[in-house]
């Protein structure tokens, strides 16, 4: 049984993990797209 709950603990931390990477691309293309967005706005002015 405890054999079990180790291996969902690590499928937990792995999930985690993704999640948490998933996020920092979202942060990093959003903050590079705000950052296109105001050089565009800057060059079209």
């Amino acid at each position: 049984m405890s054999e079990i709950i180790s291996d969902w603990e690590r499928a937990d931390e792995a999930h985690l993990a993704t999640y948490k990477g998933v996020m920092r691309l979202t942060l990093i293309s959003s903050i590079f797209l705000v950052i296109l967005l105001a050089l565009m706005g800057a060059f079209l002015t």
